[in-house]
């Protein structure tokens, strides 16, 4: 995996496999804007991020924590939130 050093608004996202490279859609697909293959979502599309101390990937709707013995990825179950009321509001411009 392959991640942006940088500090600033996209630190520590993940990038795509292949090139190290944002992606984009094409044809409906996610593709790596270096080389437009097919990439997998969360590689290059801002929904995948390393935590700072490099230890847990975090994206949308999982999250993996790094086994520092076998320095593979783990997948860690995520429940999301009960849902309380829901308050519908009006927007005005």
């Amino acid at each position: 995996m392959k991640f942006l050093q940088q500090d600033g608004m996209f630190d520590r996202q993940r990038m795509t496999d292949c090139c190290g490279r944002s992606s984009t859609y094409c044809d409906h697909a996610l593709c790596c804007k270096g080389c437009y293959r097919e990439v997998e979502h969360g590689q290059g599309d801002g929904g995948e991020y390393l935590s700072p101390d490099g230890k847990t990937l975090i994206g949308h709707n999982l999250r993996y924590e790094l086994d520092l013995d076998t320095k593979k990825w783990i997948s860690v179950e995520i429940t999301p939130p009960t849902l309380g009321s829901v308050d519908v509001v009006e927007w005005v411009s």
